[in-house]
């Protein structure tokens, strides 16, 4: 029910692999709707999250047949066949977020780096179809859009907001 969750956390905690989950979810669980990810740089998509298979083939083989109709890699879109879609984009476009129908989740991966303009542009969007987003990053400098986020989202009645100190990763020595 929170329409604003961000969460910050030390490197390899696997934030992107909660994004991912989280858009996986929400469009299986929601048909027709439109979510996206977004990542600093679009040119940063492929090697965060398409190229490696994260994003596009989550699923496994037998999942995938089943739920998804089509992947598009030109335009780095995923179409479920109950007529969701997800979209990887870029903030450094951040006139082009005006233009984006949200009415899924929309996700922010490492915010922090993110053009400060792009959530100006972007969050009507969000508030016209009454949509979630879920913003993760690793902490910023306090002036960073992830910190502007994280604030909003500690004060907010539909707000959550969530640290992970790399102590806390036990991936990490």
């Amino acid at each position: 029910g929170k329409k604003l969750v961000v969460a910050e956390s030390g490197r390899k905690f696997g934030k992107s692999e909660i994004l991912i989950y989280s858009l996986y979810r929400y469009a299986l669980c929601n048909p027709n709707t439109f979510s996206y990810y977004f990542a600093p740089q679009a040119n940063q998509i492929m090697d965060i999250v398409w190229a490696n298979g994260r994003l596009p083939y989550y699923l496994p083989d037998a999942l995938q047949k089943k739920y998804i109709e089509s992947i598009n890699h030109t335009d780095k879109r995923i179409n479920f066949k109950n007529g969701s879609f997800i979209k990887c984009d870029g903030s450094d476009n951040y006139e082009k977020a005006r233009g984006y129908s949200a009415t899924g989740l929309t996700v922010y991966d490492e915010a922090k780096d993110h053009n400060p303009k792009f959530h100006d542009a972007f969050e009507p969007n969000l508030a016209i179809t009454d949509s979630p987003l879920l913003v993760v990053g690793t902490p910023g400098d306090g002036s960073d859009p992830l910190t502007r986020l994280a604030e909003t989202a500690k004060i907010l009645p539909t707000g959550a907001y969530y640290n992970f100190p790399s102590h806390m990763n036990p991936h990490i020595s």
